[in-house]
Protein backbone atom coordinates (compact mmCIF):
# COMPACT_ATOMS: atom_id res chain seq x y z
CA UNK A 1 0.00 0.00 0.00
CA UNK A 2 2.67 2.34 0.90
CA UNK A 3 4.15 1.85 -2.78
CA UNK A 4 0.77 2.98 -4.28
CA UNK A 5 0.74 6.46 -2.03
CA UNK A 6 4.49 6.82 -3.26
CA UNK A 7 3.56 6.21 -7.12
CA UNK A 8 0.71 9.53 -6.19
CA UNK A 9 3.43 11.73 -4.92
CA UNK A 10 5.35 11.12 -7.82
CA UNK A 11 2.70 12.03 -10.31
CA UNK A 12 2.11 14.81 -8.13
CA UNK A 13 5.33 16.46 -7.73
CA UNK A 14 6.04 15.63 -12.19
CA UNK A 15 3.48 16.99 -13.00
CA UNK A 16 3.58 19.85 -10.82
CA UNK A 17 7.01 20.63 -11.05
CA UNK A 18 7.62 20.10 -14.50
CA UNK A 19 5.58 23.37 -15.57
CA UNK A 20 6.72 25.20 -12.55
CA UNK A 21 10.18 24.69 -13.48
CA UNK A 22 9.25 25.93 -16.97
CA UNK A 23 7.31 28.68 -15.56
CA UNK A 24 10.81 29.80 -13.65
CA UNK A 25 12.32 29.68 -16.96
CA UNK A 26 10.14 31.29 -19.00
CA UNK A 27 10.61 33.84 -16.21
CA UNK A 28 13.70 34.50 -16.57
CA UNK A 29 14.25 34.45 -20.66
CA UNK A 30 10.90 36.19 -21.64
CA UNK A 31 9.52 33.12 -23.48
CA UNK A 32 6.06 32.45 -21.84
CA UNK A 33 4.79 29.87 -22.51
CA UNK A 34 6.94 27.99 -24.39
CA UNK A 35 8.89 26.49 -21.23
CA UNK A 36 5.80 26.34 -19.40
CA UNK A 37 4.29 24.06 -22.09
CA UNK A 38 7.86 21.69 -22.82
CA UNK A 39 7.58 21.12 -18.62
CA UNK A 40 4.08 20.23 -18.42
CA UNK A 41 5.05 17.40 -21.64
CA UNK A 42 8.18 16.21 -19.88
CA UNK A 43 6.51 16.27 -16.36
CA UNK A 44 3.88 14.21 -18.12
CA UNK A 45 6.10 12.00 -19.85
CA UNK A 46 8.22 11.14 -17.16
CA UNK A 47 5.64 10.67 -14.35
CA UNK A 48 3.74 7.94 -16.98
CA UNK A 49 6.95 6.00 -17.52
CA UNK A 50 8.02 6.41 -13.54
CA UNK A 51 4.01 5.29 -12.58
CA UNK A 52 4.55 2.31 -14.84
CA UNK A 53 7.72 1.06 -13.55
CA UNK A 54 7.24 1.83 -9.84
CA UNK A 55 3.45 -0.23 -10.56
CA UNK A 56 5.08 -3.09 -12.51
CA UNK A 57 7.76 -3.67 -9.75
CA UNK A 58 5.51 -3.48 -6.89
CA UNK A 59 3.20 -6.07 -9.03
CA UNK A 60 6.23 -8.13 -9.34
CA UNK A 61 7.04 -7.94 -5.87
CA UNK A 62 3.41 -9.18 -4.79
CA UNK A 63 3.61 -11.73 -6.92
CA UNK A 64 6.80 -13.25 -6.04
CA UNK A 65 5.27 -12.67 -1.91
CA UNK A 66 2.20 -14.81 -3.25
CA UNK A 67 -0.40 -12.18 -2.47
Amino acid sequence: MARLIGVGWFLALTLVGGPGVGYWVDGRLGTTPVFTLVGLFAGLIIGLVGAYRMLVAASDSERRSGR
